[in-house]
């Protein structure tokens, strides 16, 4: 699977992997803030912005695409930094290849099973009853949107997935007709580590977001034998929400991990 993907800086590598409906764009303002001391890569991942699209969309499909990611840009030694969906397939890359990472960050989801969210099945159903050959502006397409979803993070989401090809028509970036196949798979449970992981862990959590519950911090305490914050006021998309804050926390990480005192 060859992800697209942009690259920003240099030095010490950090690897963003977005969550569903996400690409690597969202990470725009984080890798900004990020290169001039590190290499950001920020791929699109399976059936997302413009990688290509398969019929599996499992996590240990996603996981092998970043070890495939990671060899064929040789990589070495990531900081991987997962949103939601991404940061489970960043949890499971790491519990299959704990040797590879120097660390993990994990923004607001947890390792164990959900249920599929309202707000992602409200975006799924968008997407399949709005019919884009219809339309002929974006205008037209946000006017259709508006009238399926309330909500303005979620609208925004959608218009982040609308593409305009070079024959001039629309379409969505994302494989949704894989995605609703396989949506029960995006909400399972990864891989639990083995053993304890050799590297510095960290859960970043939304004090708004109702993402991680109690059992999920106590699976994320007893298993990855992580450091969890929570960041007062934001919600599940913290990292478009509270960038700043995000950034503050994986520069803070990302020292003490160089310097070896995490």
């Amino acid at each position: 699977m060859d992800l697209k993907y942009r690259k920003y800086g240099s030095g010490p590598a950090i690897v963003l992997l977005h969550g569903l409906f996400g690409l690597g764009d969202n990470w725009v303002t984080i890798a900004r803030g990020l290169e001039k001391n590190h290499t950001v890569y920020a791929p699109d991942l399976r059936n997302h912005g413009f990688s290509p699209y398969d019929n599996a969309m499992t996590y240990d499909a996603m996981a092998s695409d970043v070890e495939m990611f990671l060899e064929t840009h040789q990589i070495q030694n990531p900081l991987l930094i997962g949103h939601s969906m991404g940061g489970k397939v960043a949890m499971q890359f790491c519990a299959e290849n704990p040797e590879v990472p120097a660390g993990l960050i994990v923004l607001d989801i947890s390792p164990l099973k959900y249920q599929a969210r309202p707000e992602h099945l409200k975006i799924l159903n968008a997407m399949q009853q709005i019919n884009l050959e219809k339309y002929f502006s974006r205008n037209d397409i946000q006017a259709a949107v508006n009238q399926h979803i309330e909500n303005i993070k979620i609208r925004q989401v959608v218009m982040k997935n609308l593409v305009r090809t070079d024959q001039g028509f629309y379409r969505w970036k994302p494989n949704v007709a894989v995605i609703r196949q396989e949506i029960d798979a995006l909400f399972a449970a990864v891989r639990r580590p083995e053993k304890p992981l050799p590297f510095p862990v960290l859960f970043i959590q939304g004090g708004d977001s109702d993402y991680l519950g109690e059992a999920d911090r106590q699976e994320i305490l007893d298993f990855w034998s992580a450091k969890i914050i929570t960041l007062p006021g934001a919600s599940h998309w913290l990292h478009a929400e509270a960038p700043e804050r995000v950034l503050s926390e994986i520069n803070k990480f990302s020292i003490a991990l160089n310097s070896a005192e995490y």
